[in-house]
C-alpha cells in the first residue's frame, strides 16, 4: 500500500473510517496519559502509541518523499516538529499537533468529495457528453486542490513555524 497514492487520488471512507478511529484511539490515549495518576514513564509510554497510532503515515509518506529528495514537503516538516517535540518533552503538544493535522486532513478529504459527489449529481442525465467531461476533471488528482488549498496553505506554514517555535 502506498500511502503517497492514497494521499494523491481522492481516499475512499474506507480508508477515512479507520483515520477517524485511530484519531479516537490516540485522543483516548492522551486523555489517559494525561488524566490517570500513573507514573510519568508509563504516561510517556501511553503519549508516544498516541503519536504512533495516529501518525504512522506519516513516516511512511515521508520516507516516500525523501527517496524522491522532497525534504520540505508540509509532511516532512510536520513529521520533525512532532518528532522533536517530543523529544523535548512536548509529549501532549505533539500528539495534539499530529491529531488535529489527521483530522484536518480528513475533514479536508470528506470536503472534496462530498463536492465532487454533489456536482456529479446535478449535472442533467441526458447529457452525457458533459457529464463524461466533467467527471474527468473532477476526478483529476489536483482537482480539490484550487482556491481551498491556497487559503489553507498559508495557515499551515504559520502551523509549521509555530511549531517549530514551540520546539
Amino acid at each position: 500500500m502506498d500511502i503517497k497514492a492514497i494521499y494523491k487520488r481522492n481516499i475512499s471512507n474506507y480508508i477515512n473510517f479507520f483515520v477517524v478511529i485511530r484519531i479516537v484511539i490516540a485522543a483516548v490515549l492522551l486523555m489517559l496519559a494525561d488524566s490517570l495518576e500513573i507514573e510519568q514513564f508509563i504516561a510517556i509510554i501511553l503519549m508516544a502509541a498516541a503519536l504512533i497510532i495516529v501518525g504512522y503515515d506519516f513516516v511512511v509518506y515521508t520516507i516516500d518523499e525523501i527517496r524522491s529528495k522532497n525534504f520540505f514537503s508540509y509532511k516532512c516538516i510536520l513529521l520533525f516538529v512532532c518528532l522533536v517535540g517530543f523529544c523535548m518533552g512536548c509529549y501532549k503538544e505533539a500528539v495534539l499537533l499530529a491529531i488535529f493535522y489527521q483530522l484536518g486532513y480528513c475533514l479536508l478529504n470528506y470536503v472534496i468529495r462530498r463536492t465532487k459527489a454533489t456536482i456529479t449529481d446535478y449535472i442533467p442525465e441526458e447529457n452525457t457528453k458533459d457529464i463524461a467531461m466533467l467527471r474527468s476533471i473532477i476526478n483529476r488528482p489536483n482537482a480539490g486542490r484550487s482556491s481551498l488549498q491556497k487559503n489553507v496553505e498559508p495557515y499551515l506554514d504559520i502551523l509549521e513555524k509555530a511549531g517549530v517555535e514551540l520546539t
